[in-house]
């Protein structure tokens, strides 16, 4: 998964690169202008995108929106080589919105939650469609390249069994991840608002795939019977995914804060892996000054 992540990013800073010297070789870089802009925009729709479920049962509650929804932001630099082409490079942090699904009834549901934020670097060329003197639509495409992706879910179970009740107070998974890469376009509108000022507003659509390499699950089991606390655990998992070899484990146990705890250590297959996509629709709207 790795090499064709590479693959993909070479072969797409190799076109950027090409398109650069053939403008500039062409005589057109005396006329190239410098711009940075900055703006904010918010994923609307999540195709395809990765969404929590639940283990619990009854009746279900699950979010319409997947990874990749909420507020994101950023700025960039850019060049004008012509009249029809520009070239930049983007820093944009996406600030997923918690995507929850719940279980079970209203007085001992079955929760879980996830949280997620994204910081990428994104080279992109812009390709003027239709130009006038006051405004010029555009198509954008650039490579995300995700500098730094978490991946946080959470647990929480209250169900009861009869007189029993069970409370799994803190199922908390956090996911390491390293480098991803994707694919990102936009459509958009850019206008005039004063000199050397310009205003813009697209639609834009993202595709990341992310593949965590190991995680790390912080689980503390509170079993209560009649009322009464019967009963606490504390189990930790570090899994590591590995692309081949044997699936090993090994366990520990131990006392936090007078608590028994279980410690695992686990190699697992990629048949165990996760792929979390993260993917949005969205609209952003920004400004730009040119010098």
């Amino acid at each position: 998964m790795q090499s064709k992540k590479t693959f993909l990013l070479a072969t797409l800073t190799l076109l950027i690169l090409q398109v650069i010297h053939a403008q500039v070789t062409g005589g057109q870089s005396g006329n190239g202008k410098f711009y940075v802009k900055i703006y904010g925009g918010y994923g609307l729709l999540t195709p395809g995108s990765y969404k929590p479920y639940s283990s619990g049962t009854g009746s279900v509650s699950v979010s319409g929106q997947g990874l990749g929804s909420g507020l994101h932001y950023g700025g960039g630099i850019g060049y004008v080589v012509n009249d029809f082409l520009n070239i930049g490079l983007d820093a944009d942090y996406l600030d997923g919105r918690k995507i929850t699904t719940t279980t079970g009834s209203a007085s001992s549901p079955y929760v879980t939650t996830f949280t997620h934020s994204v910081f990428s670097i994104i080279p992109n060329i812009t390709f003027k469609a239709l130009s006038e003197p006051t405004y010029y639509i555009y198509n954008r495409l650039g490579i995300i390249m995700a500098v730094n992706t978490k991946l946080n879910q959470l647990t929480t179970d209250s169900t009861s069994n009869g007189n029993n009740l069970y409370s799994l107070g803190n199922d908390n998974t956090k996911y390491t991840v390293g480098f991803s890469a994707g694919v990102q376009a936009a459509i958009g509108v850019q206008f005039e608002i004063a000199k050397n000022i310009k205003g813009f507003g697209e639609i834009v659509g993202s595709y990341l795939p992310v593949t965590p390499s190991s995680s790390y699950e912080y689980s503390l089991t509170k079993a209560y019977s009649g009322g009464g606390l019967s009963g606490s655990n504390i189990t930790i998992f570090n899994d590591n995914y590995i692309k081949s070899g044997p699936t090993n484990y090994s366990a520990t146990q131990s006392t936090i804060n007078g608590i028994q705890a279980n410690t695992y250590s686990q190699n697992l297959p990629t048949s165990s892996q996760y792929r979390f996509d993260i993917n949005y629709i969205g609209i952003n709207i920004g400004a730009v000054y040119k010098f």
